[in-house]
């Protein structure tokens, strides 16, 4: 398992990745920057985050992904959605007053620490529409986010990818990061809702 954390802010793509993918090429993977991220780094839904002591403040940002559902390389857009199998939350651990792209080239152990990813509920793929809306709503904190469907560049994404690596079933892409952040304290209690329903369950320890 793999998961892939493309470092962009919603509704942003890069032209260099638009012009990959019109052309059909492969070209220099720098066109979509991209993060590696391990199964150890991962805490899975209902477990808490540590917060590790090699910083003085923390922040988590939540972002949608999506898994994979089956074997593919080479897919082009259109058959995209195919691969996809289903989606959910995540909230990626990063120093203050810093994000996960830039933090992210410290290196491995800068994205890959333990406790680095706490990933959310998983819900079912259902078949995409253009008009779809993806709500994050933060609860007692008042935050909430609205991403479209074309924020995503879901299919795009998985295109891309799929020409450097063989995606596997399992595998999970972070297509990109939003705007929703938690200062993370230690006693922190957060619910994160995604089109209304508990995505996301934040504990801080």
């Amino acid at each position: 398992m793999k998961v892939l954390a493309v470092e962009r802010v919603a509704g942003c793509w890069p032209e260099e990745a638009a012009s990959a993918i019109a052309a059909r090429e492969v070209v220099s993977p720098a066109c979509l920057p991209v993060t590696l991220l391990t199964d150890s780094a991962i805490v899975r839904e209902g477990n808490p985050v540590f917060l590790p002591d090699f910083a003085d403040g923390w922040m988590l940002c939540v972002a949608p992904y999506f898994s994979i559902g089956r074997l593919g390389k080479g897919i082009s857009p259109k058959f995209a959605p195919r691969y996809v199998d289903g989606f959910g939350l995540v909230a990626r651990l990063v120093p203050t007053d810093s994000n996960p792209a830039e933090y992210a080239v410290a290196g491995a152990l800068g994205a890959n620490f333990d406790g680095a990813l706490l990933v959310g509920k998983r819900f079912p793929a259902r078949e995409w529409a253009k008009d779809d809306r993806f709500m994050l709503a933060a609860g007692d904190d008042g935050q909430d986010t609205v991403l479209t469907y074309a924020d995503l560049h879901l299919e795009d994404t998985v295109a891309l990818v799929s020409r450097y690596m063989m995606l596997k079933t399992g595998d999970m892409i972070i297509p990109c990061g939003t705007s929703l952040q938690f200062r993370a304290e230690i006693g922190l209690r957060a619910t994160v809702a995604l089109n209304g329903l508990p995505a996301l369950n934040i504990k801080v320890k």
